[in-house]
């Protein structure tokens, strides 16, 4: 099992979003949905090195379940713990959207989480390309193309 994400703070964190890989039965093999926390355990490394390629969600597959936005403008409230401070340009993981309040974290720094306003965000395509134009920004050229190859091989 691929396990996505987790319900985010203030709702039920004892749920966990899944996808499970090469099941015949299902359409494309692949089956998803919420699972109850405690159905589930990390694999230590050497069980994980066991499990084969056909049960690992792909780069590409993960893309596709993930929203990605990039803030818009500079925001944060001093009076909310919960609150995420955006600055303008971020490029963010939104894990999920409530009365126009979005939950989620930036991508170069995923311990930063936190709710902000839906009007401060742009939606960005979820893809590979997306991630490699971020890190050509902030990588020399030699290191952004070696990085593109990497991800457009996954």
């Amino acid at each position: 099992v691929n396990l996505l994400t987790r319900a985010p703070g203030g709702t039920d964190k004892t749920l966990v979003y899944a996808v499970r890989c090469g099941q015949p039965q299902a359409q494309d093999g692949v089956r998803e949905g919420w699972l109850r926390l405690d159905a589930v355990r990390p694999l230590p490394p050497d069980e994980a090195s066991r499990v084969p390629e056909t049960d690992w969600l792909s780069v590409r597959d993960t893309l596709s379940r993930t929203a990605l936005v990039r803030a818009s403008e500079c925001w944060q409230d001093f009076n909310e713990p919960s609150a995420l401070v955006l600055r303008e340009g971020d490029l963010l993981q939104l894990r999920t959207a409530h009365m126009g309040w979005g939950f989620g974290w930036p991508l170069a720094s995923p311990a930063r989480r936190g709710w902000f306003p839906l009007a401060c965000i742009q939606a960005v395509p979820s893809s590979v390309s997306t991630l490699v134009e971020r890190q050509r920004q902030e990588m020399p050229g030699g290191a952004a193309a070696a990085l593109r190859a990497l991800l457009q091989a996954a």
